[in-house]
């Protein structure tokens, strides 16, 4: 057979030849598998997907749930958002027993770790998480507030917590509310004043 490819004729022979419907079974033959495999991992990736998921709002829950019980052990629930703060950091200060163990067992994320692990509680910014965690377990409004030096690097961490219409200051690494000489607790706006 003679066939004209390219600059020349060339010389093929039957056996040589694969016509256009063999190489497409060819084709088929081998991304089969490929598209089969693909298939299959996108389905696991699905299932994986949807299992995490379930997984972290169960964890979600449980720790929301062990957080409230654990606050509600703490904190008078019929009380204002002033002494459930003052009995948040009274808990704080008084420091139960609590696990003294290797750091690593606990993460600083971890809100239950947190209020476990004593040596975690002295650090700001754990602190810090733990009064907002606990204090939202019982209805209280706070937010982080990052104390800054004068080049806008991070000093300190403490929180706000609203009461009444005010945002009150709250130091939970050192157990204590900003307060002006008269006892009145001081706003953040307050304490950039430094006569205050």
């Amino acid at each position: 057979m003679n066939c004209q490819l390219g600059n020349g004729p060339t010389n093929m022979t039957n056996s040589q030849l694969i016509s256009s419907r063999n190489w497409e079974e060819l084709d088929l033959g081998r991304y089969h598998y490929l598209l089969a495999f693909a298939r299959y991992s996108s389905r696991m990736l699905v299932f994986v997907g949807i299992a995490l998921l379930v997984y972290g709002l169960a964890w979600n829950y449980s720790t929301r749930r062990y957080l409230e019980g654990f606050a509600d052990a703490i904190i008078p629930l019929d009380g204002t958002p002033e002494q459930k703060s003052e009995a948040l950091l009274d808990w704080l200060r008084h420091t139960p027993e609590r696990r003294g163990g290797e750091l690593d067992h606990a993460s600083p994320r971890d809100p239950v770790g947190v209020v476990q692990d004593a040596r975690l509680l002295r650090v700001c910014g754990s602190a810090s998480n733990a009064f907002i965690n606990l204090g939202e377990a019982v209805g209280l409004k706070t937010r982080r507030l990052l104390l800054l030096d004068t080049a806008g690097g991070s000093k300190h961490v403490v929180v706000e917590v609203q009461w009444g219409n005010r945002w009150a200051v709250v130091d939970p690494s050192f157990r204590a509310v900003f307060r002006d000489r008269s006892g009145r607790p001081l706003t953040k706006e307050e304490l950039r004043n430094p006569e205050v």
